[in-house]
């Protein structure tokens, strides 16, 4: 063997392993991103989770929203994933309001309903609708699909709500982060008595929440996140297969953007090119320097102004 020989058979073996190294990188993201993991208890949240500052609060409006009686509902989708939501009717609700609350990912309904604001909306006289999406909570499911399929949910919740109310209800849908992006995904859908959309710190789309947090937050590099998609694909999700900027275009509803401008999870430009893609009557609110999910605890009054403002115009319409 000659040295040009030698050359080209070590570069070759150093290429071969960094691409066998990138594939089990890419396999190891794959089932740390989509398998089900316990939702960890905020009661028992770790110092190093990003809310932990927060903990009192959020155990507060846990604690509200726990004690609220509860009506439990259970759907099964087309793909045989038994779905939960809890229902609670408002004794002051004259108008047949219902909020439709989506959490983020790797939580529940119950913890996230503090980040949008607890009791906002009940102490208004409207009826709450609290779902655990796909894989997390008391909903089953192996693998999350990161919001993907959980949209489709979200029709089949809407029909069930409506059939709760035998279609006399007014439905506004109000989602964080994963949660926002599931709701973003309906607004180019008929939904029956939806009137609006809110969205919360929301990602475009599952593959630019990704990359972001693959490629650059993480730092494994595109080499890895490609063949993260590759092998997301080879297991039945297609990350590209959604994007919220995409179904604004279409959208039938009147959708309130909001994001904090320091979120170090989802950046708020995805907020913003999801309000610049939206062709609905629309409206955005950025908070300086707030992180993911903590404009409704860190800028309560502000936040709840212009929620309550959004749903005044839209409501009655």
């Amino acid at each position: 063997m000659n040295d040009y020989e030698k050359i080209l058979l070590i570069v070759g073996t150093i290429i071969l392993g960094v691409f066998v190294i990138s594939l089990m990188l890419a396999v190891i993201t794959y089932f740390v991103v989509f398998k089900r993991m316990k939702t960890a208890s905020i009661y028992n949240m770790s110092e190093k989770f990003f809310m932990y500052k927060y903990k009192d609060e959020l155990i507060k409006g846990h604690k509200w929203y726990d004690a609220l009686p509860k009506d439990i509902y259970k759907i099964t989708n087309d793909r045989g994933i038994e779905l939960i939501g809890r229902h609670t009717i408002n004794p002051n609700n004259k108008n047949k309001n219902v909020i439709l609350y989506s959490h983020g990912y790797r939580s529940e309904g119950c913890y996230d309903i503090t980040c949008m604001g607890s009791s906002m909306l009940y102490d208004q006289g409207y009826d709450i609708f609290v779902i655990d999406q796909e894989a997390h909570g008391a909903s089953s499911g192996k693998y999350t699909t990161f919001g993907l399929r959980d949209s489709d949910n979200i029709l089949l919740w809407v029909d069930k709500i409506n059939e709760i109310y035998q279609d006399d209800c007014n439905i506004i849908l109000f989602g964080d982060s994963m949660g926002a992006n599931t709701v973003m995904l309906t607004a180019d859908k008929p939904m029956k008595n939806v009137k609006m959309i809110i969205a919360d710190c929301g990602f475009s789309s599952a593959y630019e929440e990704l990359k972001y947090s693959v490629a650059k937050k993480y730092k494994l590099g595109m080499l890895v996140f490609k063949l993260f998609q590759f092998v997301s694909k080879l297991f039945g999700i297609n990350i590209k297969e959604k994007d919220a900027r995409i179904t604004l275009k279409s959208s039938k509803y009147p959708v309130l953007f909001i994001h904090g401008t320091a979120d170090p999870i989802v950046p708020s430009y995805m907020s913003e090119e999801c309000y610049e893609a939206c062709t609905s009557e629309k409206d955005i609110i950025l908070f300086e320097g707030i992180g993911h999910a903590l404009s409704g605890i860190l800028e309560k009054e502000k936040y709840q102004e212009k929620v309550l403002e959004f749903i005044n115009k839209y409501l009655e319409r």
